[in-house]
């Protein structure tokens, strides 16, 4: 190693703060050894030379732009331009592995400009095959938001991780048709991997929020009401740092405290000042009335519950507001405003210019694996659980959906869902603050005009919803309401095809369509621009284990189980103070049930086969309520329809639709099973016509409540 490398790689890192893991295997390794990381920013040419070995043979695609005299300064080093489209260029390469050597390259060809992994080439991956060589993938984290202004006013450190498990060695395999693309999807897999890897978890959601904030201008617009009100980032750090003052007279250390407030900037604020002391955010869904929202506080042993008047006098919850004084001190934080006086703004400007010091202090030793929120599950099916996620499930879960997609500075995502959904809060609400994007708020999906409007006045670039919604913003909205949109995500409930449909023939956009659960933080899986299998949900998201368990009379797929860093700690016990129930399995402490019958595919791609629950067993045989409701949804394609089982003394259950059709015609439904050549036993024996299906507050469809109506209607006649 020559005195200029020394000095340069000195210089690096103290000046830059690059943080090095796992390149010490890389050297006097038996065989060839071929390392491959993302290529996020031009700046990567001039950082890795100085930390790989000194023979290492830095391969590149000759159609990518260099930054200047960067072969020419690094005079040392071995380099070797290819096209990483052309096979024949491999034999350089491959002699090189073949004789021990170390080679690295990016498969990515030019610098991306992205966190997430973009397109790949398999060449990297072909020419260590067919030498032997073995592999260790890395990671680049930081060098895309470096600046000349960052190293001037503050240290902006660079992560280079290269501790990633080596896989083994592959070996020659006959060529195959589709051999190049599994190649690829191979070394992506090993990229994103190494991505969710290499990308840090922080102690604490507030710690995390401060961190990804950091390189960003305290006078950026952070957060935007459809209204138009703003928050920036040095305003809502000052703001949360003063209600956080008003709430820590008012709560205790570690206290789970209710939260009934809408998705605005001052639910945030709310959320995060809690963050800051400390406290665990207990979210109330308001939509689900007064009875439930009471129970929910109750279950968390919530003694303090956060709301605000004008909230309850819009959303009408003045009943609910009344019952829940039953059970907790309801605050309201506009008589919390009263309170303030001049020491405390003081005193919060100071704690917004020093964050972690305070929430150190005041938090008192809270750590990742620590309670971050308590949530609800939908109860579409049953009684509300509630969810206990801790400050690394959610972050562990934001990492696994960032080295998927391309969420960056440049974006703007549009969220209408609320705060105490999963898919709200931690794709809609938390991944635009940990991300860099500008967030645009609203307090109501149900607001269809107002979304397609805000869309288009903001000019979003992501929206993320459920198939219920996106449906209703479709039929409503104009043409040119989503132009500027380049993904929309569908999760919470199955998307439609009709819905799919609607949005590429009106808008020219395709409907991503994600999949997973409150328990999990709650993404499993998604499909991407680049990774996308129409009527899947898309492929498992990195650093997840997955378990197809068999289900009796199910041919296809299995009951999936999952474990991982965004897998809950558990849920909530009876009783204020006690210790969550963990998830448990077969397999071990950690699986989770999910509760769903999946299939999965050679590439990885999961489809939904239905929920477990929601199979009927009639004369021995096993029936898919979620096919029958596809059958139904392709009848009559523009109303909502609820598939319900009641118990029958002859074949064990009978399927009945409960359809917002009017006046539905059996045929048409047996017509539209021929055409499909679906099974005779998906044909329900009734149907019957509502004026209104029942929905959640989370979109999905209320089964309890169709299920009463069922019995209501029977009681009746």
């Amino acid at each position: 190693m020559n005195l200029r490398h020394t000095l340069c790689h000195r210089l690096a890192v103290h000046l830059l703060d690059i943080r090095l893991r796992g390149v010490q295997p890389m050297s006097g390794a038996e065989g060839g050894v071929m390392v491959i990381a993302n290529h996020p920013a031009p700046l990567d040419w001039w950082l890795l030379p100085l930390f790989l070995p000194a023979d290492t043979l830095f391969v590149y695609d000759i159609r990518e732009k260099r930054p200047p005299f960067v072969v020419r300064f690094y005079s040392w080093i071995n380099w070797l331009g290819v096209d990483f489209t052309r096979p024949g260029h491999h034999q350089t390469l491959m002699d090189h592995l073949s004789g021990g050597g170390v080679a690295f390259a990016f498969p990515e060809g030019g610098a991306t400009g992205a966190d997430a992994i973009a397109k790949v080439a398999a060449f990297p991956l072909s020419a260590a095959r067919k030498a032997g060589a073995k592999w260790i993938v890395g990671h680049l984290w930081g060098s895309r938001k470096l600046s000349f202004w960052h190293l001037l006013t503050r240290r902006r450190g660079i992560v280079l991780d290269f501790s990633s498990p080596d896989p083994a060695p592959i070996r020659e395999k006959p060529e195959a048709p589709g051999m190049r693309q599994a190649e690829e999807r191979l070394v992506g897999d090993w990229l994103v991997a190494a991505a969710f890897k290499g990308r840090p978890i922080h102690r604490t959601l507030w710690e995390g929020l401060i961190e990804n904030c950091r390189p960003f201008d305290s006078q950026r617009v952070m957060l935007q009401e459809g209204s138009g009100t703003q928050a920036t980032q040095g305003s809502f750090f000052t703001r949360t740092a003063i209600l956080a003052q008003l709430l820590k007279k008012q709560t205790q250390p570690g206290e789970r405290v209710g939260v009934l407030l809408p998705t605005t900037v001052g639910g945030l604020i709310t959320f995060f000042a809690l963050q800051l002391l400390g406290r665990t955010p207990t979210m109330l869904n308001f939509t689900a009335g007064p009875e439930a929202m009471a129970a929910s506080a109750r279950l968390a042993g919530v003694k303090t519950i956060l709301s605000s008047r004008l909230f309850i006098e819009k959303a009408k919850l003045q009943a609910a507001h009344d019952h829940l004084k039953g059970v907790a001190r309801v605050l309201l934080l506009e008589d919390l405003k009263k309170e303030l006086n001049p020491w405390m703004l003081l005193k919060g400007f100071v704690t917004s210019r020093m964050p972690l010091f305070f929430h150190r202090r005041w938090s008192q030793g809270v750590d990742r694996n620590d309670p971050g929120v308590i949530l609800f599950t939908s109860g579409s099916e049953g009684t509300p659980k509630g969810v206990v996620l801790s400050h690394g499930n959610l972050q562990a879960n934001l990492n696994q959906i960032k080295a998927r997609v391309d969420f960056n500075e440049r974006d703007t995502l549009l969220n209408a869902l609320p705060m105490f959904h999963a898919f709200g809060l931690t794709v809609g609400t938390l991944a635009p603050l940990f991300s860099g994007m500008k967030g645009i708020l609203l307090p109501s999906p149900l607001d269809y005009r107002g979304v397609a409007e805000t869309c288009y006045r903001t000019q979003s670039t992501i929206l993320a919803s459920a198939n219920t919604f996106l449906a209703g913003y479709g039929k409503v909205a104009h043409p040119y309401d989503f132009h500027t949109l380049k993904l929309v995500f569908a999760g919470a409930e199955p998307l439609r095809e009709e819905t799919a449909r609607l949005w590429r023939d009106k808008f020219g956009i395709r409907i991503l369509e994600g999949y997973g659960a409150t328990e999990t933080s709650p993404v499993i899986s998604v499909n991407t621009p680049m990774e996308n299998l129409s009527g899947s949900v898309g492929r498992a998201l990195p650093g997840m284990a997955r378990h197809l368990a068999p289900v009796e009379g199910v041919d296809v797929g299995g009951r999936l189980w999952v474990k991982g860093e965004n897998v809950m700690v558990g849920y909530l016990k009876e009783g204020a103070g006690r210790e969550p129930i963990p998830p448990a399995g077969p397999m071990g402490k950690g699986w989770y049930d999910t509760g769903d019958v999946v299939a999965e595919d050679e590439a990885g791609y999961l489809q939904i086969v239905g929920r477990a629950k929601r199979f009927a067993k009639i004369g021995g045989e096993m029936v898919s309520l979620a096919a029958v409701e596809a059958l139904a949804a392709n009848t009559w394609p523009n109303e909502r329809h609820a598939i319900i089982t009641l118990p029958d003394p002859k074949k064990g259950e009978r399927i009945l639709i409960l359809t917002e059709r009017p006046n539905p015609d059996l045929k048409e439904l047996i017509e539209q099973a021929r055409k499909e050549h679906a099974a005779e036993i998906l044909i329900p024996k009734r149907i019957i016509h509502i004026e209104e299906v029942p929905i959640l507050g989370s979109g999905k469809i209320d089964f309890l409540k169709a299920r009463e109506m069922v019995l209501e209607l029977a009681d009746q006649e």
